[in-house]
Order: structure tokens, then C-alpha cells, then sequence
């Protein structure tokens, strides 16, 4: 390849690559009060790379990431004092991955995995003291599988089985205490059978008869 072809072909190199970053503008959005209320970068697609908003007050607010004008990345959200609010992971436009939310005392709120857009897997929850609230499982986004509620003195209130989101075989329920409550079973999220009720001593008698 002779000078001239390489000169020219660094020429076309150049013009692309200063058509492309002319086709890109910064794009800033503000409060009344003249103060920033987001920034980021646009193109003939819309919004690329990384997006930042804010509070009128000038903390931030999001931080968030684009292709071709649809969320793809991490995606940081943010209370008013700062602290961590979500923290997520975005693939064309839809959740997918590990999420966590957060307490605005920076305490854990809840933390599982999503696959495009739907909850999937284990999720587990948490009072504001740290207990955990409940854990459960998920499948296509709706609960399937075995979930557990706690009180915040981490005391086992309910335990049961949910299949395609609805409630499905065996359930226990429990007082503040921990002794079992009520127990029966659920078919296609529908009490049946007989239900049964306890004493304080754990004397079980019987509560109500669905199959009447």
C-alpha cells in the first residue's frame, strides 16, 4: 500500500470518527432555581453512556447508564442524606442479575436476581433492625416455592408453598410468640379441606371445614 492510499484512508478515519462525536452532544436539564438537575450524553439514538440526576439541592440523585437509548448497566440510586438506595443491573431496557435495595439508614432492604425483567431465584427481606423479613422463591416472576415471614425479633409467622404465584399445599401460621396458630392447606390459592386452629398449649381443634 502506497503513501497516499494509507494517508487517505487515515483521512476517512478521522472524518468518522469527527462525525461521530458531532452527532454526540451533551444534554443538561435544570431545577428552577438554576441548579443542575441532570446531565448526560445524546446521540441521533438518544441518551448514550452515562446519565447523572440530581437533587434540587445538588446531591445526587441516579447515576445510570444507556445504549441506543435504553437503560444497559449499573444503576445507582441515592436517598436526600446520601445513603445507598438500589443498587441494579441493566441489560436493553430490563432488569437482569443481582439487585439490592436499601433502608435510607444504609440498612439492607432486600436483595435478589432478576432475568429479563422478571424476580427469579431466591429474594430475601429485611426489617430495618437487620432481621430477616421473609425469603422466598421465584420462577418466570411469580413466587413458587417455599416462603418463610419473620417478625423483626426474628420469630417465624408464617410458612408455605406458592406455585405460579398463588398459594399452594401446606401453610402454617404462628402467634408472637412462635406456637403455631392455624394450619390447612391451599390448592390453586383457595383454602380446602379442613383448617385447624391451637391453644396456647398447642390443643388443636378444628376451625373451619371447606369441603362443606
Amino acid at each position: 500500500m502506497n503513501n497516499q492510499k494509507v494517508i487517505f484512508l487515515l483521512l476517512a478515519f478521522c472524518v468518522a470518527i469527527f462525525n461521530s462525536l458531532k452527532a454526540q452532544h451533551i444534554t443538561q436539564e435544570f431545577y428552577a432555581n438554576g441548579q443542575l438537575k441532570s446531565e448526560g450524553v445524546q446521540n441521533e439514538n438518544g441518551k448514550l453512556g452515562k446519565w447523572s440526576y440530581f437533587y434540587p439541592d445538588g446531591k445526587i440523585n441516579v447515576i445510570e447508564k444507556y445504549s441506543n437509548d435504553e437503560l444497559s448497566g449499573q444503576r445507582l440510586s441515592y436517598y436526600p442524606n446520601g445513603q445507598l438506595k438500589s443498587n441494579e443491573n441493566w441489560e436493553l431496557g430490563l432488569l437482569e442479575d443481582s439487585a439490592s435495595y436499601y433502608y435510607d439508614s444504609g440498612q439492607l432492604k432486600r436483595k435478589g436476581l432478576y432475568k429479563s425483567g422478571l424476580y427469579l431465584g431466591i429474594w430475601q427481606s429485611y426489617h430495618q433492625n437487620g432481621e430477616l423479613k421473609s425469603k422466598g422463591s421465584y420462577r418466570i416472576g411469580l413466587p413458587d416455592g417455599l416462603w418463610e415471614v419473620f417478625s423483626e425479633g426474628g420469630i417465624l409467622f408464617q410458612k408455605g408453598s406458592y406455585k405460579e404465584g398463588k398459594e399452594e399445599g401446606y401453610w402454617e401460621f404462628f402467634d408472637r410468640d412462635g406456637k403455631i396458630n392455624f394450619s390447612g392447606n391451599y390448592k390453586n390459592g383457595k383454602e380446602i379441606g379442613e383448617w385447624f386452629e391451637y391453644s396456647r398449649k398447642g390443643k388443636k381443634r378444628l376451625y373451619f371445614d371447606y369441603r362443606k
